[in-house]
């Protein structure tokens, strides 16, 4: 950038304030800018294609070496992480580009037996504390009330991404094409009417759900609910979605073997020496990575 125009804008009483720093006062002060700070390998002028007059510059600094206060907004640990810089107060305009840098978002759909606060949805929050925002809902018992709950869900949050384990990924599968977001698959069950037929009669939920109600009946009725969902689970198949669909298997699972299933529809699928239901440590070691890359990927 020249040390003129530079001076230009910099000179500007609205412009470096917004910035944090002061309006420069003399050409020489532009000057010494240009050779202490704009001078390396990390920061470009921004040129007017059609004129190549220079209009800002545009860089970045790796973490530490910021000369301003930076926050972390994302995910540090894979290295892909946003610096968004210090909020200056009266400056409407810079908050609401500090609003769009928001922490990534993902819902979690849990099994048919479980809650918002079983094991995986646990563990999957405690991982991403302070990075990333996971919601882990409740879902409604019946399968049509549970893709209406899930769909406005998406609707309203807005998540990245979907991870589902079990009867959460079968929903998950359902819900991502049409609403365009990627989903992490954990041992789905594509066949959940004959997993219940065996389980006709009154049962318990294995984690506390928020409304209190611990006891549930599987009848008849809830399993035609669930084949006649699954007659339709792959029409909003998407082949643009072969590789934002990803399965994760555990190799120990004794409850759902679909990834042949899985693999007719899908390209990317994983194993994890688990069983069905992953344990804290296991959702850490194998959900937590693939979660983390989906992110960075789709």
């Amino acid at each position: 950038m020249e040390t003129d125009t530079l001076f230009k804008y910099a000179s500007d009483p609205d412009v470096g304030p917004r910035a944090g720093w002061p309006p420069h006062k003399s050409v020489e002060e532009s000057l010494e800018i240009i050779r202490t700070i704009f001078r390396n390998d990390h920061t470009w002028a921004i040129e007017l294609k059609q004129t190549g007059e220079s209009i800002g510059c545009i860089g970045y600094y790796l973490y530490g070496e910021s000369n301003i206060t930076i926050g972390e907004c994302g995910f540090r640990d894979t290295g892909a992480f946003n610096l968004c810089s210090h909020l200056y107060l009266g400056d409407d305009r810079l908050v609401k580009i500090m609003r769009l840098n928001r922490f990534p978002k993902i819902l979690f759909l849990h099994g048919f037996y479980a809650s918002g606060q079983c094991v995986p949805a646990v563990a999957l929050r405690e991982a991403f504390a302070g990075r990333t925002e996971v919601l882990t809902p409740d879902l409604p018992m019946h399968p049509h009330e549970a893709m209406e709950f899930i769909s406005d869900l998406t609707d309203r949050e807005k998540p990245d991404l979907l991870i589902g384990n079990s009867c959460g990924a079968f929903y998950a599968q359902m819900i991502a094409p049409v609403k365009s977001i990627p989903a992490l698959l954990g041992n789905p069950h594509f066949q959940m009417s004959e997993f219940l037929m065996q389980r006709i009669g009154q049962h318990e939920y294995k984690s506390p759900r928020k409304d209190g109600k611990q006891s549930f009946v599987i009848d008849e009725a809830l399993v035609k609910e669930f084949a006649a969902l699954e007659a339709t689970q792959f029409d909003n198949w998407n082949p643009q979605f072969r590789d934002r669909v990803w399965g994760l298997f555990g190799e120990q699972d004794s409850l759902a073997h679909f990834e042949p299933l899985f693999l007719k529809h899908y390209n990317r699928s994983f194993h994890f020496p688990g069983g069905h239901t992953p344990t804290a440590d296991e959702v850490r070691t194998w959900y937590v990575p693939l979660a983390e890359k989906m992110l960075i990927e789709q």
